[in-house]
């Protein structure tokens, strides 16, 4: 079964990551820049054609402001990076916009900026549940989980009962091979069925097949295992029962 298919059936994980944070603009690159507003792209970057009047600074800002995100929606993320940044070189002292370039910024694999974004908005006091997450994930694909650790238990002391939060807790704790943690933040989260269905699904995504199959086995032993479980289960068994008749031969 494709990682793809496989990956869908994950009920409780898709809480975690608004793959915004960790990237939820889709890229579209195949389509043309939108317009988003009654001028060029030229003129939202400040360019005027000749006969009219000038705009101020703060109403520039504004107009790149709008365009960056029309051209995001769009999934055009180096260019609404562009005009974010040329927003925010028109008017320092006004509100950051490290909130919306971080994500952006984490979708193009500009790791380092998208942290350092995304810390910034932490050091302001301004960080909500979904900046804390985003970053942890954004560390997490780039291979780095103690800090992405670090910085959940640095969310949840803020936010202790957010559910995402502690769900990207226990993926971390997946990931630093603390699976004892991770089930147990599973389980506090969404009951003993589904901390085995997340863990059969976490062990498959890393090739451990086998370890998933132990794991979906047992969910579905226990009283009202989901529906998603029971198909797994059944298509992963079949797989393993294939890989182990390959090996034997």
């Amino acid at each position: 079964m494709p990682r793809s298919g496989i990956m869908f059936q994950l009920f409780a994980l898709l809480l975690l990551c608004n793959q915004s944070g960790c990237s939820s603009l889709e890229t579209k690159t195949s389509e043309p820049l939108v317009k988003p507003l009654n001028g060029s792209l030229s003129q939202s970057l400040g360019h005027e054609p000749e006969g009219k009047s000038p705009v101020g600074k703060s109403d520039e800002r504004t107009l790149c402001m709008k365009a960056a995100e029309s051209v995001a929606k769009e999934g055009h993320a180096k260019e609404a990076i562009l005009l974010y940044e040329k927003a925010e070189s028109l008017d320092r002292s006004s509100d950051s916009l490290d909130a919306v370039l971080a994500p952006l910024f984490a979708q193009v694999g500009q790791t380092d900026k998208a942290v350092a974004r995304y810390q910034r908005v932490i050091g302001q006091g301004t960080a909500t549940p979904e900046t804390y997450n985003n970053l942890a994930w954004t560390l997490i694909e780039s291979g780095r989980c103690t800090e992405a650790a670090a910085n959940v238990d640095l969310g949840l002391e803020t936010y202790p009962n957010n559910e995402r939060l502690r769900a990207s807790r226990a993926v971390v704790a997946y990931k630093l091979d603390d699976r004892d943690e991770a089930m147990k933040q599973f389980i506090e989260l969404y009951g003993p069925a589904a901390a085995h269905h997340n863990l059969a699904v976490l062990d498959i995504e890393h090739g451990k097949l086998k370890q998933a199959e132990k794991h979906l086995s047992k969910a579905t032993q226990i009283p009202n295992c989901l529906p998603q479980s029971l198909a797994l289960h059944e298509t992963l068994r079949t797989k393993v029962a294939k890989l182990n008749h390959q090996q034997a031969l």
